[in-house]
Order: C-alpha cells, then structure tokens, then sequence
C-alpha cells in the first residue's frame, strides 16, 4: 500500500507540473492535468487509509503533497456564501454561456424550438447586463431568428456577433455579446490554427468608465458522434463487437491536437488582453480544465470568478464525456467579483455561468 501510495502522489505531482509545460512543447503532460480530479481523489483515500490502519505517520506523504497543489485545489472547489451588494456600487451582472446552436439539430431530442424558448427565457430571468454566447447560431429568416428575439426579449439590447461560417447569406454561426450598455468599439482576432475558433473584444461604455469585454471560444476535442458513442458504450461496460484500440487511438489523437491547439491560441489571447488599454472581462468557452497550462496561463495575470465568488465544484460541461469546468469568468484587478453561480438547467452540453463583477479603482496588483 505504501508503494502504491507513492505513485499515487507521483502522479498527483505530474499533474501539477502539467499545467506549466505547453503541449505544443511535451503534449503528454496534458493529459495528466486532465485527470487531476482522480489523482487528487486517490491521494484523499490513501489519507483515510492510513488514519483507518492506525498508521498516521504515512498519512502525511499524501497530505503534504495535497497542500502543495494549494492553487488546484482552490480551482476545482469553492466555498462562499452569496453576499448583498450596496446598490450604490458600480455593478455589472455578466453571463457567459456555450448554447450549443439553441439545439439547432436536436440533441435533446425534444422540439428545438422548446429548448430555444427555455434558453430565451433563462436568460431573460437572470437579466444579466453582460452575455457572452459561444456556439452562437441565428437565421435571418423567421424559422430561427435568434438575434432578433433575443434583442426584443431581455435588457442587453446593443451587440457584437461575428460569424465564422454562413450558408445562403441568412443562416450563421459564430460568437455574440450583448450588453445593456453602448458599445463603442468591436473587433475579431483570429487564431491561424483555427477557422473556427477566435476571440472578439468589445468596447463598452459603462457610465463614465471604457471596460472591453473579451469573448473567447479556445479548440474543442472535435468528437463526432461515433466517437461520444463509443465512450458512452465503455462507460456502461458495452465493449461486444467494438474495436477498443483503434477507436481509443482515434479519440487519443484528437485530445493531443486539441491540447497543442489551445495551447497556442492562448499565447495569442494573453498577448492581446494585456494590451488592453481598458479594464478587462473575460468570458469563454475554454474547453480546458483548471489544472490545464490554458488556465494557468489565463490566471497568471486574471482572476477566475469561481475561485473568488464562487460555491461548490461549478463542473460546466454536461455533455456524453466526463463532466468538468471548462466555462470561465476572468477579470482583471479593476474589478471584485460576488455572487458566482453555476445555473443547473440542461438546455445545451454546458452549463449557463454567472456573477456580479463591482468596478473598482483602488485594488491591488495580483
């Protein structure tokens, strides 16, 4: 048991390490980063074994490293307690929130127009000042007109939408923010390894302050449908007839393009939040976790609003592979975060996020 505890903190350790070395650099340490939550998990248990077997003196093997991975452990859970805000604080409510198309192709296999109304409605209800939409997908015709019910139904009346695919000249795809306050300036920034994934900035005027909110969309891991099948079939023990090998290489190969993809595009997001002449909010789909370099790198200079606000383990994504928090809130130190929430409501593969972000000209440097 010793020796197995050892190994166990071997590889809580690699996966410390992970989220410092680049993908594009070693990619095999990505994916230590990505189990953490188990390694994590294993050391707790080694901890109680000792205690159990009256051998107290190994319970500290685990413990120490466990401590070390202070900052881990902080991303991935959270406890505070929702806070009453003075009314007279310069207050911005922003949501960021991954739609999946408003299930444009049915994968709740319900009426997509009923998921569709769900979502216009939860974001009507919550009434956020800020949102941030990835996945983003409209129709100019009456069929699928998102922008346009989305502008009449709720207070975030100005928008920035860019589009990386259009068909027939009505129908799109692509990211948007809304906000209930003038936009003043908007622009697209491409990441080269990518069509399909970039970040837009927006320029808000919010009261006499200039704040650019960024919406980012990083590389996702691309699995089709026989890919989520497969892991669907492995997780309920279905392997009869099923070609383990070749179908773990196949998704093996798209999680190491994935991991050295984001890993550059994030290089190119730092380089232009940093530049911001104005205080930055930052809003995404990352499709990273918090023990990832994608996320160390973002919180070298950022703050997460889980972190800061937020309550419990804020797993985001709900999809057919494991569950974890890959939806972010950033800001820099202009700004306090309260009242983080994750909002459990199963309209899309990711959950809706949240917070209440306080404007603030005296704060500290992180």
């Amino acid at each position: 048991m010793l020796a197995l505890n050892v190994i166990a903190i071997l590889l809580l350790i690699l996966s410390y390490i992970a989220s410092w070395i680049p993908a594009d650099r070693i990619w095999q340490f990505a994916f230590f980063g990505l189990a953490y939550p188990i390694f994590f998990i294993l050391n707790i248990f080694f901890i109680l074994f000792w205690v159990i077997s009256n051998k107290k003196k190994y319970f500290f093997l685990s413990l120490f490293v466990i401590l070390l991975g202070w900052k881990h452990i902080r991303a991935f859970i959270q406890f505070h307690t929702l806070r009453q805000i003075d009314p007279s604080e310069q207050q911005i409510k922003v949501m960021s929130y991954n739609v999946r198309l408003f299930d444009l192709y049915n994968w709740t296999n319900s009426k997509n127009i009923t998921t569709r109304n769900k979502i216009f409605e939860l974001i009507r209800k919550e009434a956020p000042d800020i949102i941030c939409l990835q996945e983003f997908y409209s129709d100019d015709s009456r069929k699928f007109d998102v922008l346009d019910t989305l502008i009449k139904l709720q207070k975030a009346k100005y928008y920035h939408v860019d589009y990386f695919k259009n068909r027939g000249r009505v129908q799109h795809w692509g990211v948007a923010t809304m906000s209930s306050y003038p936009i003043i300036n908007k622009k697209r920034v491409q990441f080269v390894n990518s069509e399909n994934n970039y970040l837009i900035y927006t320029d808000i005027l919010f009261k006499k302050d200039t704040i650019r909110i960024f919406n980012i969309h990083y590389e996702s891991i691309r699995l089709g449908r026989e890919d989520l099948l497969f892991v669907s079939d492995i997780a309920n023990n279905r392997t009869e007839n099923i070609d383990i090998t070749n179908k773990t290489k196949k998704i093996y190969w798209k999680l190491k393009s994935a991991f050295i993809k984001r890993d550059e595009q994030v290089r190119v997001a730092m380089n232009v939040i940093n530049k911001s002449p104005y205080p930055v909010i930052i809003c995404g789909d990352f499709n990273d976790t918090p023990s990832s370099f994608v996320y160390n790198k973002m919180t070298s200079s950022l703050f997460d609003a889980f972190v800061e606000s937020g309550n419990g383990m804020g797993k985001t994504y709900v999809g057919n592979i494991p569950s974890f928090r890959i939806d972010y809130i950033m800001y820099d130190n202009n700004f306090r975060a309260y009242n983080f929430k994750t909002i459990k409501e199963d309209l899309s593969d990711h959950y809706p996020i949240d917070c209440n972000l306080i404007l603030q000209r005296k704060s500290t440097k992180k």
